[in-house]
């Protein structure tokens, strides 16, 4: 897989969105580079391995839309809408949605996501 497929399709949205914020993110996809960016997310981000996903990931054991990252509060909420599952910091993510701290890693098929949300929002 080139850089470039591992790149987000940001999709722009005629309506605004009350909730705007920055994101980094790191993937690790064991057998390609490394890919860090930082982005700006309208109120969600979409994981998967469909082309409409906003961050496509190759893999059998990722979904077509895996996981789903939101602003909550001053960090983040993960929503697990896969039937493979998904581990939050090394442990099975046992409810389908939970609010963490400002990072975490993912463990989304064998793909590593390290994600990070900056406290200055974008406006």
């Amino acid at each position: 897989m080139t850089t470039s497929e591992m790149l987000p399709k940001l999709s722009l949205s005629a309506e605004p969105s009350p909730t705007r914020f920055r994101l980094q993110y790191v993937i690790d996809p064991y057998t390609g580079p490394i890919v860090a960016q930082t982005l700006t997310v309208r109120r969600e981000l979409v994981i998967g391995r469909s082309p409409t996903a906003d961050l496509q990931l190759e893999g059998r054991l990722i979904s077509r839309r895996h996981v789903v990252v939101r602003a909550a509060s001053a960090g983040l909420e993960i929503e697990d809408l896969s039937v493979y599952g998904t581990l939050v910091d090394g442990v099975p993510l046992q409810l389908a949605r939970v609010r963490l701290g400002r990072e975490c890693n993912l463990l989304v098929g064998c793909v590593r996501v390290w994600l990070r949300r900056e406290l200055s929002e974008s406006r």
